[in-house]
């Protein structure tokens, strides 16, 4: 930590312990992780190199080392400082649980850290457990309880430190066989100290039996600048042509909130879009299971589970409990849109490896080799998360995760199956500028003591999104329509607006299958030309919008 900010080694400046180190000669980058006392290794080749430190928030910056390994003496010890930009806790928390099984007891634990600048006062996290979940134990005491949320008083916590907290659960009996349950982690202090002004926006519904109310809120502090679109899908269809079967626009100012009724389906999920003000997801997500008037026997329970979860004091999962199961596997989270597993690009992973000692004897060390798939995900946004116990890290140059569990004394199912449990968490971003259609695929190997390795399954993802954005007419009264011709487009195209007002300006808006917004235009008339430009061969959204923002219908567009 360079306390005087020189970039140079001072008498009492301390190393910081597992922190990202990142070496770049050119195109190709190469990582460590820093122990205990701040020390990392990297091997380096011929070759120039400028070296740093990556960190997960604003709160700090890096000195910059370069280097010329043909020169450079290496009986010198390299030091890299670490500088505060202001003074500011930084708190961040996971929770993950053990696999869930009905009538069993499980382990929810939940990690969490201090990565600013600044010591936390008076920390406490609450959590939320499912209402399925029995509380049978915690590692330190519960503070307050209020029906199923629980408070845990941390106290102060450093900077650079972390801790964990561990809940004995057990899953009711009168759960149903893949029900889900959920469980969220809400870590305070959680208010940045540089205040922002920005929107905030909040999905959630109501189940009414034949009918499910939509709601959008604006939970920000500033007004929405243009409006944004909103669809729902029925997840219930498993294939990876799922379409939009209901959607459109909304603008709301600071506290305003958006309802709309559909039509019960087994399961949908509510999708809208953030304003550009908002640092973490794009899209707020509602995800709706077995709201119906007359449910089918055997149906699942009804289940509303919001899915947002980006800001880093908040923490949740939404698992299915299990009958039969691989003890050791590998998932990545969200787990995706349909059967191909779609999420954005820009979509922040969360990975969980779990294992399970199913052998006939204690194992004494276990070791997990997690070889990231670099040309897809970013090793730069690494962020280690909960597990269920202590572990020592490596990352290997060529950006291999090594967990390792010294004496960790797992028993074996057979003497203790509720104890012989155990997993590592941590989350990964994608890399910029990937393709539509590129699939991520993540496997890990795991080693009990001395035994040949067992490989897990292999999970993937799949970048973009089958969901193209349909749009509900906002304005039926003016019976508003266009047609576009040619379509299919090969260098130009003509937009053709019929509308019974006339002398009307009118925005069109070019939208990828993500939602991506291509370009934006005015149009003063009701004829405009459009051409390829850097359109790429596919299918696009045309959306014609008013001049406050609202939309009045869209209409795809296939680019030769």
């Amino acid at each position: 930590k360079d306390l005087n900010k020189d970039c140079i080694k001072s008498a009492g400046e301390l190393g910081l312990r597992n922190r990202i180190v990142e070496g770049i000669n050119g195109v190709n980058k190469q990582y460590a992780i820093t122990n205990d006392n701040g020390d990392f290794k990297m091997p380096v080749y011929k070759d120039n190199y400028e070296i740093h430190e990556l960190s997960d928030n604003n709160y700090w910056s890096s000195c910059n080392q370069f280097i010329s390994s043909s020169t450079y003496n290496f009986n010198d010890t390299l030091f890299l400082g670490l500088q505060a930009n202001s003074l500011c806790p930084f708190l961040k928390v996971d929770i993950q649980s053990t696999i869930l099984r009905r009538c069993v007891e499980s382990t929810v634990f939940i990690g969490y850290s201090n990565t600013g600048t600044l010591k936390a006062t008076n920390a406490f996290v609450d959590v939320t457990l499912d209402p399925l979940f029995e509380f049978i134990s915690s590692s330190i005491p519960v503070s307050i309880q209020t029906v199923n949320v629980y408070r845990f008083l941390l106290g102060d916590i450093d900077e650079n430190s972390s801790g964990s907290i561990s809940i004995k659960v057990k899953v009711s009996c009168n759960a149903q066989m893949g029900q889900i349950h959920c469980a969220e982690a809400h870590i305070y202090p959680d208010t940045p100290c540089i205040q922002s002004s920005q929107v905030v926006i909040r999905t959630s519904a109501n189940c009414f039996g034949d009918s499910i109310e939509l709601i959008i809120r604006n939970d920000g502090n500033k007004d929405m600048k243009v409006a944004k679109n909103w669809w729902v899908i029925d997840l219930s269809k498993s294939n990876s042509n799922i379409q939009s079967f209901d959607g459109g626009s909304f603008y709301l100012r600071a506290g305003q909130v958006f309802t709309k009724r559909i039509t019960s389906k087994d399961e949908v999920l509510l999708i809208a879009e953030q304003d550009e003000s908002y640092p973490y997801n794009k899209t707020s997500k509602t995800e709706i299971i077995s709201c119906a008037q007359n449910p089918l026997p055997g149906s699942p329970q009804l289940s509303i589970s919001n899915l947002d979860e980006e800001e880093p004091y908040i923490s949740k999962f939404c698992e299915r409990n299990r009958g039969s199961f691989d003890p050791n596997d590998i998932t990545g989270y969200p787990l995706g849109i349909a059967d191909k597993r779609y999420i954005y690009k820009e979509q922040e992973l969360e990975y969980i490896i779990r294992f399970q000692n199913t052998g006939t004897d204690t194992a004494f060390n276990i070791r997990i080799e997690n070889k990231i798939p670099n040309k897809e995900l970013d090793l730069s946004t690494l962020t280690l998360g909960a597990s269920s116990h202590p572990y020592q890290f490596i990352l290997s140059p060529e950006g291999k995760l090594i967990f390792s569990f010294s004496n960790i004394l797992l028993p074996d199912s057979n003497i203790n199956e509720k104890a012989s449990h155990g997993f590592i968490q941590y989350s990964i971003k994608p890399i910029d500028k990937l393709s539509n259609g590129t699939r991520i695929l993540n496997d890990a190997l795991i080693y009990f003591d001395f035994n040949d390795g067992v490989n897990t399954n292999v999970d993937m993802h799949t970048i973009g999104s089958p969901i193209p954005v349909k749009v509900n007419e906002v304005n039926k009264g003016n019976e508003i329509d266009f047609q576009i011709e040619p379509n299919p487009m090969q260098f130009f195209s003509s937009i053709f607006i019929n509308s019974k007002s006339k002398n009307e300006h009118y925005k069109l808006c070019c939208l990828d299958v993500n939602s991506k917004q291509m370009w934006e235009t005015d149009v003063k008339s009701d004829r405009a030309t459009i051409s390829k430009g850097e359109l790429k061969p596919g299918v696009y959204f045309l959306v014609l919008k008013a001049e406050n923002g609202l939309t009045f219908r869209s209409k795809k567009l296939i680019v030769d």
